[in-house]
């Protein structure tokens, strides 16, 4: 049964926890969520503010404010539900969730909470048709959701569910059993293609050897989670005619782009496929209205033995859509699919040019270079664009940019540096300044990956150019490491200079085996461009464009709007429930 949250109070105040004694911050803590302190991790220490650094209400405020306005934004005139749905014993922890959304997203939605529908997630052994082959397991939980999804689709509400789901469940047999694989991509198609929903999965919290509650990384999921559903799977895209009036200032108003499109496939492998592709592929193209920001899609299958052609729209929408075809597939082999997919582009974009649009083109070619030959390096040419049977189609689509981008080949760039040292100790009264104008006491070998935009050649004679968009990464250790022999590296300490300056320590530091964040490369090639355009400029706003992404504080492997290619991923279930397919005949 679904039930309706107490909504409560949104406002802001750390003195107000800070104030509060221990025993009236954990009575709090049991009366809004359940969980007494002395079930989690830390204890009530969890939520008292250390140190004034760790207080980020300031920042908090602009994040609820900027959430808000985007949500106003991309839904003007709807009204908008969250519904979680929790397992049995985990009410505590989605009555936490409705407090991280009020807290994030303030009055702006109405929260529900709901159990799991029953024989929805489990042990395959444990669910009905569990002796069935993947498809029919399928049919299976998605009649049993059927109830939930059609009130979901007669509420008239822009909703959004959050899936509460263990991976593994204590089954029948006596032993913890992962969850059945079929069971998400079939959530996903209950609640999205019959209910209309956007739909994301965020685990349990964890507990310790104690069972005390692991808040912390709960907390940081769930905020991820719930940005991932509400901004990413709505197309919220943020300062995008900012960018564009910045970007491409020398050019006047009326000619700048009035949409940036994104087209590419969506396969069921991620990135770049080495062997040959399958017709089980949807090409999608992504439109950002440059004016309001609105994220459109539109995407192209079989039907019936012909192409079909969807009609642009919202996002969300389209994602519902996408969720119900089934089998997806653009054709039955290989040369009507090279057909199929230049009639979608060409549709796409001679339909944006005659409207007046005057867009900006993204193709990511890192596959669909396979079904438009023109977008090879070898015939990729700005001033002879063929398509389908047709030659010089930049007069087609006078007034319209072109940018290829490739991503999975590009390189990276490593640039070799020195670190120069010089010896002190914390009587040391010399400044940075000084310390500048001497000659070092040691030179350590070291590198670096710089970051930005590269032009790497010059105007092409098929009148196109390239860049390499290296993107910045966080990195938690020092540069300069091997990953394979020890090396003299600096160590910091908490000694200081009578200056004021850090004293690090020099030592052998061992190889770093773990896990390194490296940058993501991004291939740019400016082709189709009008005669008064600067391809540095156009350049520079697609490598902007890695940087709009309303929920995301880092650079993003595609520039928007190819971004959200990833999100359709997750609602075409098809490919999932083929692989299993595959997999459990195999």
């Amino acid at each position: 049964m679904l039930q309706l949250s107490d909504q409560g109070s949104t406002e802001i105040n750390p003195d107000y926890v800070r104030d509060l004694s221990d025993r009236e911050l954990s009575a709090l803590l049991k009366e809004k969520v359940n969980i007494s302190a002395e079930q989690i991790l830390g204890g009530i220490n969890a939520f008292r503010i250390k140190r004034k650094r760790d207080d980020t209400t300031d920042d908090l405020k602009v994040l609820i404010e900027e959430n808000q306005k985007a949500l106003k934004r991309i839904y003007p005139e709807e009204k908008i539900r969250i519904i979680i749905f929790y397992q049995e014993g985990s009410q505590n922890q989605a009555s936490l969730l409705t407090q991280i959304i009020h807290r994030l997203w303030g009055q702006s939605l109405e929260i529900w909470e709901s159990h799991l529908v029953k024989k929805t997630h489990g042990p395959r052994v444990d669910l009905p048709d569990h002796n069935q082959k993947a498809k029919q397991r399928s049919q299976a939980r998605v009649k049993q959701w059927s109830n939930t999804s059609n009130s979901i689709s007669k509420s008239g509400c822009r909703t959004f569910c959050l899936v509460l789901a263990e991976e593994f469940y204590q089954s029948s047999r006596g032993k913890p059993e992962y969850d059945d694989n079929i069971n998400k991509p079939s959530t996903y198609r209950a609640l999205a293609g019959d209910g209309g929903a956007c739909v994301q999965f965020l685990l349990p919290m964890k507990r310790d050897r104690k069972g005390r509650f692991k808040l912390e990384g709960f907390t940081r999921n769930a905020q991820q989670a719930l940005k991932d559903l509400l901004s990413a799977h709505s197309g919220r895209v943020d300062e995008i005619k900012g960018k564009v009036d910045k970007g491409l200032r020398k050019i006047p108003a009326e000619s700048r782009p009035k949409e940036i499109i994104g087209i590419t496939i969506v396969c069921k492998q991620q990135g770049r496929i080495k062997g040959r592709i399958q017709p089980t592929v949807l090409p999608i193209a992504t439109r950002l209205d440059v004016e309001s920001s609105r994220c459109d899609l539109r995407y192209a299958y079989d039907k019936n033995n012909n192409i079909e052609i969807s009609r642009w729209e919202k996002l969300p929408d389209a994602l519902s859509a996408i969720s119900k075809i089934s089998p997806v597939k653009l054709a039955r082999n290989m040369n009507s699919l090279s057909e199929r997919f230049m009639e979608f582009v060409n549709c796409v974009i001679s339909e944006s040019v005659n409207s007046g649009a005057q867009p900006l083109i993204i193709i990511d070619s890192t596959n669909c270079s396979r079904l438009w030959h023109w977008l090879r390096d070898t015939d990729l040419n700005a001033e002879n664009i063929e398509i389908e049977t047709k030659n010089h189609m930049e007069q087609s689509w006078a007034g319209a940019r072109i940018v290829r981008v490739r991503r999975d080949i590009p390189p990276s760039i490593i640039a070799k540096k020195e670190r120069h040292l010089c010896l002190s100790d914390e009587k040391d009264n010399r400044t940075k300044e000084e310390l500048n104008q001497q000659i070092p006491d040691l030179k350590l070998p070291s590198a670096s990956s710089p970051t930005g935009l590269f032009r790497m050649t010059p105007l092409s004679a098929k009148g196109c150019m390239t860049y390499l968009s290296i993107a910045a990464v966080r990195q938690n250790f020092p540069r300069g490491l091997s990953c394979y022999r020890s090396i003299k590296a600096i160590s910091k300490s908490t000694l200081t200079t009578l200056a004021g300056l850090e004293i690090g320590t020099l030592s052998m530091s061992d190889p770093h085996t773990g896990q390194c964040p490296t940058p993501n490369p991004l291939e740019i090639v400016v082709a189709l461009r009008q005669e008064k355009d600067d391809p540095d400029h156009i350049a520079a706003l697609v490598n902007s464009m890695r940087y709009v992404m309303g929920h995301y504080g880092e650079a993003t492997m595609l520039p928007a709007p190819l971004f959200f290619e990833r999100v359709v991923r997750d609602y075409i279930s098809d490919f999932t429930i083929e692989e299993i397919s595959e997999d459990e005949k195999a």
